[in-house]
């Protein structure tokens, strides 16, 4: 039997000259249904500034994510919002957790998050002290959360 031609998207290293000639990354972030983003410890960890964000990153207030402190973006969860990035960088270790509760300022609409935050390190690797900054994704999850309690 004759060997049958392989499309190039059967094949997913035939894919590869495509997908980088694309670059796809900025479209990714640019149109992701969830926020993302990088924060990296100032003052010793004591604040940590976002730099980088997509617009899909909830920042709550009228000021823009990029470049901006946790204290600024977060005031009413700064410090628990701090704690954790944190504990990330230093442990190493990802954050997950889901259906975090956040009424981040006084009269705003309370509202559920997943969170996910993993350590980036420098080009030395995990094996080389602590993370130099924490990636985070943000979905929100309130019509879920409520829909679940309308339900119960």
């Amino acid at each position: 039997m004759p060997k049958k031609n392989r499309a190039p998207v059967d094949d997913p290293r035939a894919m590869a000259p495509l997908l980088s000639s694309l670059n796809l990354l900025p479209s990714i972030l640019e149109n992701a249904p969830l926020g993302i983003s990088v924060f990296c410890p100032i003052d010793g960890g004591a604040d940590w500034r976002c730099v980088m964000a997509n617009p899909a990153f909830p920042s709550f207030s009228a000021l823009p994510a990029m470049g901006r402190t946790v204290r600024e973006l977060f005031p009413a969860i700064a410090e628990r919002a701090i704690a954790a990035l944190e504990d990330v960088r230093r442990t190493g270790k990802p954050l997950i957790r889901h259906e975090v509760e956040a009424r981040l300022e006084p009269g705003l609409q309370q509202t559920w998050w997943n969170i996910t935050g993993l350590p980036l390190y420098g080009g030395g690797g995990a094996g080389d002290g602590p993370a130099q900054a924490v990636f985070v994704l943000a979905l929100e999850v309130t019509d879920r959360v409520l829909a679940r309690r309308r339900a119960e």
